[in-house]
């Protein structure tokens, strides 16, 4: 269903900012 693949973009998503956060975190230092 198109609202049960929404609901899987919207917890994949801030997991996916959350590794380039915390990637460009280390990268930087």
């Amino acid at each position: 269903t198109r609202s049960g693949r929404t609901y899987r973009m919207m917890n994949e998503v801030p997991t996916i900012l959350m590794l380039v956060i915390v990637f460009s975190v280390i990268t930087r230092f």
